[in-house]
């Protein structure tokens, strides 16, 4: 067993694997809230309860992503793709305000922006501290919008 772990991939591949069972988590918890009751009944008589889903989504999000970052850095060294994997700080502040502002300016497009060619139902959503009610509220809006 010892000597399987010094592989580089899999080492690799199991901490994916654990950030992709971290993300699943939230993720099933997130689902959980936008789920329909006639939804959740169907999901509590076939698993017993809605918590059972939260386990079933990570040991399945842990998976595909060991697997796929497995065959992703066993393909990428076959094709001689360079691999370094550094943690710099200056990076990691550099990529973090890069997404902040990306976010900022996607959802201040969105409300200042296209708001007004959008028909009125779906630009009624309203930024608050609850950012998981604004996120799925904002989805819903689009998906409504794409359904139109």
């Amino acid at each position: 067993m010892h000597k399987i772990l010094q592989n580089e991939d899999l080492k690799s591949s199991l901490i994916f694997a654990f950030i992709g069972l971290i993300a699943s988590i939230f993720a099933a918890l997130y689902q959980i809230s936008m789920f329909t009751e006639d939804l959740k009944q169907q999901i509590i008589s076939q698993l017993g309860s809605l918590e059972a889903l939260i386990p079933i989504a990570a040991v399945q999000g842990a998976l595909i992503t060991f697997v796929a970052t497995f065959i992703g850095l066993k393909l990428a060294r076959k094709v001689n793709l360079k691999l370094n994997f550094k943690l710099d700080r200056k990076a990691l502040l550099l990529a973090i305000l890069i997404g902040f502002a990306t976010a900022f300016i996607i959802t201040g497009s969105d409300s200042f922006i296209f708001a007004k060619y959008l028909p009125s139902q779906i630009t009624n959503y309203v930024f608050s501290p609850n950012l998981q009610q604004d996120i799925s509220q904002l989805q819903r809006s689009r998906l409504d919008y794409l359904c139109l």
